[in-house]
């Protein structure tokens, strides 16, 4: 599983990081104009635009042939995907956070609360990308584009400005789950050579 996971954490290039760290300010700012700091978008953004990176159709096919060269399930393989979701969440905490406190060195924007629940946020948007994004290659490319459409818009058309942490939010674990088990059973009947 950890082969799995350094494999595609190679496969992306610096390169390709430095091109949409541009769009996930703007984005962020677009989602969340009315906070002190967004911090939370940024990282939310930067989450999702490293997993869309790392299930890139093109760049997923030269790494899944490789990955099931080695001695792995098909199992253990979705599983190392959605485990490097959120590795890739954690490690862009670290990154905004470095950027947030070059900015702001008290640190006055970030509550825990908060964090947590962009934490859940992004388990269930990415209990709906990652199947898509793995199996649907066409759907893979149209879901980020529609899920940062919904998070713009629901913000506007709702009136809420601000996200606060609700009990509700636990269920995104079970989805996240649901979105596993899901996963696994297309590619058992998925023929990968």
């Amino acid at each position: 599983m950890l082969n799995v996971i350094r494999l595609n954490i190679r496969s992306i290039k610096i390169w390709e990081v430095i091109m949409f760290i541009p769009a996930v300010f703007v984005l962020a700012f677009l989602a969340s104009p009315n906070f002190m700091h967004p911090y939370y978008m940024w990282i939310f953004y930067l989450t999702f635009g490293l997993s869309s990176i790392s299930l890139n159709p093109k760049k997923h096919e030269k790494v899944q042939r490789t990955i099931f060269s080695l001695p792995i399930t098909k199992k253990e393989y979705i599983g190392a995907i959605y485990l490097l979701v959120v590795i890739w969440f954690f490690l862009a905490t670290i990154v905004t956070t470095f950027i947030a406190f070059m900015i702001d060195r008290e640190m006055e924007f970030f509550t825990f609360e908060l964090w947590i629940t962009m934490f859940f946020l992004f388990l269930f948007f990415s209990s709906i990308y990652l199947p898509f994004g793995m199996f649907f290659k066409r759907a893979g490319m149209i879901i980020p584009i529609a899920l940062i459409t919904f998070i713009i818009t629901i913000r506007e058309t709702s009136g809420v400005s601000e996200i606060h942490f609700h009990p509700i939010l636990f269920i995104s674990i079970i989805i996240f789950g649901l979105s596993y088990y899901l996963s696994t059973m297309i590619i058992k009947g998925k023929d990968i050579s």
